[in-house]
């Protein structure tokens, strides 16, 4: 989908459970990817259209809204950057 839609150049980092190992809603996937970016955990955004990986996300810290398409995620994130 990021390719898709052109978001690869938009983020800094791209990480693919196939490629690293793990997968979510595993919590060492999301440790994994904190640690590689060198963030905390609530200066993230994570967008799912899965509940258990949602609610995986938000035990790990991270900001987590459960979406279903690319205008709810849109939209979540629209409100996710007036509420953060």
């Amino acid at each position: 989908m990021t390719s898709e839609f052109g978001l690869h150049e938009t983020f800094d980092h791209h990480f693919l459970s196939y490629e690293i190992g793990l997968m979510k809603p595993d919590q060492e996937i999301f440790k994994h990817v904190l640690e590689a970016i060198g963030h905390a955990p609530e200066r993230i955004l994570y967008f799912d259209d899965n509940r258990i990986n949602v609610d995986a996300a938000r035990k790990a810290g991270i900001h987590a809204w459960r979406v279903k398409g690319m205008n709810d995620t849109r939209s979540s994130l629209l409100e996710s950057h007036k509420s953060l």
